[in-house]
């Protein structure tokens, strides 16, 4: 199994977020919905960190938290991302 690291630092608190899990599922939002990728019923629903990298590298956002603000959607372009073994 590969280490994977995906994170955003929050510009207003600070706090690092990272990906939310909702009753086990990581939440997407897919781009083709462009403005409305956000609403539920575009949801794309991942179980692993490594299902949700191959779809940020395709242009997918993630549903973020820092465990104290509302969660958001946030694009790949925002994130750290950090695989254990790949060169940047």
């Amino acid at each position: 199994m590969t280490s994977i690291s995906i994170t955003r630092r929050n510009p207003k608190t600070g706090r690092a977020a990272t990906p939310l899990q909702e009753h086990g599922w990581y939440v997407l939002g897919d781009p083709v919905h462009g403005k409305q990728k956000h609403h539920k019923r575009f949801a794309v629903r991942l179980r692993t960190l490594e299902e949700v990298l191959d779809h940020l590298r395709r242009g997918f956002s993630v549903r973020m938290s820092d465990g104290l603000t509302r969660p958001s959607l946030v694009s790949p372009k925002s994130l750290d991302i950090h695989v254990a073994g790949e060169r940047a």
